[in-house]
């Protein structure tokens, strides 16, 4: 008979540590234009998506708070609301559509940059769809120039959003994202391997 045994836990914290971590929490500092944002953010969703209950962006102000403390932040900032397209919405395709308000608020830019990487998303998996060989190599080819294309825009709008010191590591894991996507279409479907190409 087999007999588990149950290991020590290799950290605690004290219920002290704890009450001292909500204190932190309360102390996190939620500015005017944060404010500002969130009356925004729950109009437009109320209007545009779906309806958010008052009690909703209370609580949820609390969770912007925790987030800015675990990230060492002495305030919330504006990048952190997007947060809200998890909690704004009450079907799970209504995501996209709260997500894109939410930017278009806080980083219009970043907006331009989703949307383009949604759209090759799409784009390639149509590419992906094709039966016919040589409809499909002129469907990669296109596809791989829309790529080009997507990341040169998003490349020019990367650098605004550091101009406006906000965060791009999300970004740059699209951007990274599509490199991927040219490099496994033309793999996939050309039998090309453009990584040993690029070697060369």
């Amino acid at each position: 008979m087999l007999h588990l045994v149950e290991k020590e836990p290799t950290a605690t914290v004290s219920l002290l540590e704890i009450k001292e971590a909500q204190k932190q929490i309360e102390n996190i500092n939620i500015d005017e234009t944060i404010d500002s944002y969130l009356v925004k953010i729950r109009e437009s969703v109320r209007k545009d998506v779906t309806s958010v209950s008052d009690r909703t962006f209370k609580t949820s102000m609390k969770i912007l708070q925790a987030e800015a403390w675990l990230n060492n932040e002495p305030e919330v900032k504006a990048d952190a609301l997007e947060i809200y397209r998890h909690i704004c919405w009450t079907k799970p395709e209504q995501e996209k559509s709260v997500h894109s308000l939410i930017l278009e608020l806080i980083s219009p830019e970043k907006n331009k940059i989703v949307t383009r990487y949604n759209e090759v998303q799409i784009l390639v998996k149509e590419v992906y769809k094709s039966r016919e060989a040589t409809k499909r190599q002129s469907a990669v080819l296109e596809a791989a120039q829309k790529i080009r294309d997507a990341r040169v825009e998003i490349g020019k709008l990367k650098l605004t959003m550091l101009g406006k010191k906000q965060d791009v590591k999300e970004v740059e894991k699209m951007e990274n994202d599509l490199e991927k996507m040219n490099m496994d279409m033309a793999r996939d479907l050309l039998g090309v391997d453009l990584a040993k190409m690029q070697k060369a």
